[in-house]
């Protein structure tokens, strides 16, 4: 009985240790998917990408001068995490495209080819390349019955965050201060995703690793510089259904990682059309970091402010949506009150300005920073909540009411949208309500199909005080 359940275990291991190869018809080649078990075994500078096992004799890859053991990162700048994912990315070409393949050979080569697609390459048509997106826009995927049980999400970010030389990209920045840093990531989406849930290993579940089966993970992250990073975005909203982009700009306790998987569940539940982008500043990443991170988003202010200029000025984004949540919303307001008064044509550019839970003095954000972001033809909403623990134990520290909690009276302000946002049913600290909620994230989507005024959501309430009128948001139906 012993031997045969060494057996039984000696051959599930073989089995599960054998790579299964995809061959890509054309570009000539088979490759297999790159995970962070055979970037182990074989020692690979990476933990995701697609691996080069066979190249056909003069076919595309031969010709772009790629070789056996490559590993493919990219194409057209898009992150490629495996071998579905490359798979997908060269769907759409046709005989005398071109495409550019970066691709990484040993531990320090890292090479972008340009590869001709020709006609001999595209032959094969019978043989079916498994790929995972079934409706495709530049920010979300989605994963069909049959297809692999994930889908991939690719951003773009802006951080300010220090660089490290780390291959695994949620160590790729730190939590200290850096110059701005320009780059792309992909994240994946389970299949059993729920909406507004930010999947990740429960040790309840005995789960120590990272699944994509089951988790939201940042599978890839790479560096551009600035000129690459405008001209990718470019080309991102070329591609895309809604030539639109939103500007994610976390909170307090959040990591580089946590920021982008973040932004990519919002992408995806929001079912976004357009192109996602984050800035992440400095946070620590702790619970017991608020002052660090207070200190830190000063720092990152002015950084945000050029990023915003700079995205404005050199993109072609036809609408602009900037969301910020909690202590994020100072850097972000503050920025917008000098960029409003400096540069009053960017106020054109920005679509909708989203505030969740802002982490802001309440008096200071009536007096000093609504009267100067807000406007006749500017739609700024704010989505404050008495359930929110998280603002009440800033408020314990400051000594003064932040703007995100409705507790005891609702921050109300001329031509600001107000949303009490206390019948939410949240997580224990009850402070990111704005991306779990699927009536939040419902509220969102319409604001982005341009119903910014709430008067047309007929689903909330408005309701008059003396301070003013303010609208509230009725709880998940179950």
């Amino acid at each position: 009985m012993f031997l045969r359940i060494v057996l039984v275990c000696l051959f599930t291991t073989l089995c599960f240790s054998v790579a299964e190869a995809t061959e890509i018809p054309s570009l000539g080649v088979n490759v297999e998917s790159v995970t962070s078990q055979t970037a182990r075994e074989k020692k690979l500078p990476v933990p995701t990408g697609s691996l080069i096992l066979s190249i056909q004799k003069n076919s595309p890859a031969a010709k772009a001068g790629l070789k056996v053991g490559d590993i493919i990162i990219e194409v057209d700048g898009a992150p490629v995490v495996d071998a579905e994912a490359l798979s997908q990315a060269i769907a759409g070409f046709k005989d005398g495209d071109k495409a550019e393949i970066t691709r990484i050979r040993g531990r320090k080569d890292e090479t972008t080819v340009r590869l001709t697609f020709s006609e001999i390459a595209f032959r094969e048509k019978s043989v079916q390349t498994r790929g995972y997106y079934e409706e495709r826009s530049e920010g979300r995927s989605l994963a069909p019955e049959g297809g692999p049980p994930y889908s991939v999400v690719n951003l773009f970010y802006a951080t300010d965050r220090n660089y490290t030389p780390s291959s695994n990209p949620a160590a790729m920045f730190g939590s200290d201060r850096g110059k701005i840093t320009y780059g792309t990531c992909a994240v994946t989406i389970p299949r059993s995703h729920v909406t507004g849930e930010l999947e990740g290993p429960a040790v309840v579940h005995l789960e120590l690793s990272e699944d994509p089966t089951k988790h939201v993970i940042l599978a890839s992250a790479t560096t551009l510089d600035a000129k690459s990073f405008y001209r990718d975005i470019a080309a991102s909203l070329k591609r895309s259904q809604d030539k639109s982009a939103f500007v994610f700009v976390h909170g307090y306790n959040v990591a580089f990682r946590d920021a982008a998987r973040r932004t990519a569940q919002m992408a995806h539940d929001l079912a976004y059309k357009g192109t996602p982008v984050f800035f992440s500043w400095p946070s620590q990443g702790k619970y017991l970091g608020y002052s660090y991170d207070e200190a830190n988003i000063e720092f990152a202010r002015g950084d945000l402010e050029q990023f915003i200029v700079d995205f404005v000025e050199r993109t072609s984004a036809d609408r602009i949506y900037l969301v910020g949540h909690s202590m994020g919303t100072r850097a972000l307001t503050n920025a917008l009150v000098n960029l409003f008064k400096d540069k009053p044509e960017i106020r054109s550019r920005i679509t909708d300005i989203i505030l969740a839970a802002p982490d802001i003095d309440a008096d200071v954000f009536k007096r000093d920073i609504a009267p100067k972001i807000t406007g006749t033809n500017q739609n700024v909403t704010l989505y404050a909540s008495s359930r929110d623990w998280a603002l009440r134990a800033s408020k314990f520290f400051h000594g003064y009411e932040r703007a995100g909690d409705s507790e005891p009276q609702v921050t109300i302000a001329p031509r600001l949208v107000t949303i009490d946002s206390s019948a939410i049913e949240t997580d224990f600290f009850g402070h990111s309500y704005f991306a779990e909620s699927e009536s939040i994230i419902k509220d969102i989507v319409a604001i982005f199909s341009g119903k910014s005024d709430p008067s047309v959501r007929s689903y909330l309430i408005a309701k008059e005080i003396a301070a003013g009128k303010y609208w509230v948001m009725p709880g998940d139906k179950k």
